[in-house]
């Protein structure tokens, strides 16, 4: 079923689908001026309401990091969410963080939603919903080859990274508020101290 408009979406929780069948060409013609994170699951229509601020830190720090050390050796882009990243026909997700390798076909696009897979993907676990990140999320990307997927968990104060290996995710690297730092692929040359991303200033 197609469907012709996202009135119906508004006040859904994180990680609740509307029970319409939605195809790509009617989750683009929905505009920018509706839920702040809709994802198309399977064909499903996900929302979002705006995360938490302890969320939006824990992104800002990590991504300023990553940013500082991908601009420095010119290894590409990290980007922020809402940003559409397609990975089938019938899903569109919005990871948290994107790094695009400098390599990547649509390094320097800023009209189009990325059809070609990021080399990775941050996902900062909601705590009213962890599975829509731990498992659903993880599948997806897993399934459409996404190389690198790192999980950062705020209630754990832990970053979980995992590696494709034979086209199924593998735990390559685990830090939490108890270790000193945390270095994972694709960025073995970048030592990231979790104090700084989850020892928010207040």
């Amino acid at each position: 079923m197609s469907a012709s408009n996202d009135s119906n979406v508004i006040s859904l929780a994180h990680g609740t689908a509307t029970g319409v069948r939605y195809r790509l060409e009617d989750y683009f013609s929905l505009g920018e001026d509706g839920p702040l994170r809709r994802e198309l699951i399977e064909g499903e229509l996900f929302v979002s309401p705006s995360p938490r601020p302890e969320h939006q830190e824990i992104i800002f720090a990590l991504a300023s990091i990553l940013r500082a050390y991908v601009l420095g050796h010119k290894l590409g882009r990290i980007l922020l969410a809402p940003i559409d990243v397609v990975l089938s026909a019938t899903t569109t997700v919005q990871p948290d963080i994107i790094w695009l390798p400098s390599d990547h076909p649509e390094l320097r696009n800023q009209d189009e939603p990325f059809r070609h897979l990021p080399g990775l993907a941050i996902e900062v676990i909601s705590p009213s919903n962890p599975n829509y990140d731990r498992k659903l999320k993880f599948r997806l990307y897993e399934e459409a080859g996404v190389p690198h997927y790192w999980l950062v968990d705020p209630k754990a104060r832990s970053i979980e990274a995992y590696q494709l290996d034979d086209g199924r995710y593998k735990l390559s690297a685990q830090a939490n508020s108890a270790d000193a730092a945390f270095c994972a692929a694709p960025f073995l040359g970048l030592t990231i101290p979790t104090s700084e991303v989850f020892d928010l200033p207040f």
